[in-house]
Order: C-alpha cells, then sequence, then structure tokens
C-alpha cells in the first residue's frame, strides 16, 4: 500500500525531468523566428533578382608604382599617388612563403563604376593572385 511518503518520494523522482522540459519549453519561446519589419517607405533588398551588370575598365598609373622583394621575414612597400594619397602595404613575418617581388600601381580611373567621383583613391597589387597566409595591411 502506497502511504502519503511513498507517493511524494515517487514523484520526486520526476522532478528534475519536469524542470528541464520547462527549461527548454521557455528557451524554444526566446529562440523563435523574430524577423525584423522594414520601416515604413523603405526599400526591401532584393537578392534574388540579378543585378545589373557594369562594365568597369580600370586605368593604372604607370607612372606611380613602387616595387619590392618582401621575403618571410616580412616588410613593407609605400607609394604616393599623382593626387597625394599615400599607400603603406605591410606585409607581417610568416605571411608568404618564398621571396616574392611585389608591384604596387596607382589607379588613375575606374570608368563604368558607380562613383561618385571618377578619382578613385586605389591601387594594384601583383603579382596576380598573390595569397597572404597572415593579415596584412594597406593604409
Amino acid at each position: 500500500m502506497l502511504t502519503l511518503e511513498n507517493r511524494t518520494m515517487k514523484n520526486a523522482k520526476h522532478l528534475p525531468l519536469l524542470l528541464i522540459l520547462l527549461a527548454v519549453s521557455l528557451s524554444c519561446s526566446f529562440l523563435k523566428d523574430k524577423t525584423s519589419k522594414p520601416v515604413s517607405g523603405a526599400p526591401t533588398p532584393d537578392f534574388i533578382t540579378p543585378g545589373k551588370s557594369l562594365d568597369v575598365k580600370v586605368q593604372l598609373d604607370n607612372k606611380k608604382t613602387a616595387t619590392g622583394k618582401i621575403t618571410p621575414a616580412g616588410g613593407s612597400l609605400s607609394l604616393t599617388s599623382a593626387d597625394g594619397s599615400t599607400f603603406k602595404l605591410e606585409i607581417p613575418p610568416n605571411a608568404i612563403e618564398k621571396e616574392t617581388e611585389i608591384t604596387m600601381t596607382a589607379v588613375k580611373t575606374i570608368d563604368g563604376a558607380p562613383l561618385d567621383k571618377n578619382a578613385p583613391t586605389a591601387v594594384q597589387l601583383e603579382p596576380s593572385g598573390l595569397f597572404f597566409k597572415e593579415v596584412v595591411t594597406l593604409a
């Protein structure tokens, strides 16, 4: 015959399971999809339809170049473009596997790009396909 004490002990065995189920149930309500609603009048971005293609042409300023050999110990390369913009490429140790000659060339124009003005502040790095194993800085 079950006494009140036996029933309480029997039900107490299920208490941890009930607490776990309660915790899971509550946490699921916090994980519901909480998508933001667009601001009234704001355009909704379309990530499905392909955008208009651009015919961008980059013209380099071959008079404004800098070339240097960078070793696995690291190094840097600096360049001042025709408009006075200064670029410095800093390559930390172990960023490249072998000594590599890197060329930095100032960009003169970028035609066809959706830019406010056609006087870009940019450089091109060569050789093409250059790969760094560490984070480099171009300032």
